[in-house]
């Protein structure tokens, strides 16, 4: 009941709340509804990028990720063209670092544009000073 009531502690009140929440129909549950958060989409993006990353770029650690990367391939060493195809393994991992980076951009894009029509619904104040609050940046911001 703390939950529900907040900072009525004496009989009274609590009477009074409850013949409130009665006469306007909202149930009196036991218990109060928790909703579990799960982790945004965009955090496993941006693990999958940093995954991506660590193989592509260059570190004290190349070695041993140039080793790693040939593997999970199925590219031999001995061939001929091996370099050739590691630059195509690169390539390919730095478009999907790419893709996920704009899929992440889109993916909060979203999330802003829905919060902000709910806000628009729930409190049309509030939602027009955010609009003058937020600078407005036609530029285009680098790419993840």
């Amino acid at each position: 009941m703390p939950s529900f009531l907040g900072e009525i502690s004496t009989l009274p009140h609590l009477i009074a709340a409850l013949t409130v929440c009665e006469t306007h129909g909202n149930p009196i549950r036991e218990k109060a509804l928790i909703i579990p958060r799960s982790e945004p989409t965009w955090n496993s993006l941006e693990g999958k990028i940093k995954d991506i990353r660590k193989k592509t770029n260059p570190s004290a650690k190349l070695l041993k990720s140039a080793r790693k990367v040939p593997s999970e391939f199925n590219i031999k060493a001995k061939l001929p063209d091996f370099r050739e195809r590691i630059v195509v393994i690169c390539d390919l991992m730095d478009k999907k670092v790419k893709t996920l980076g704009n899929r992440a951009r889109r993916y909060n894009e979203r999330v802003k544009r829905f919060g902000n029509n709910g806000l628009f619904y729930t409190n049309q104040k509030q939602f027009f000073q955010s609009l003058e609050e937020q600078p407005e940046s036609n530029e285009k911001t680098a790419d993840p």
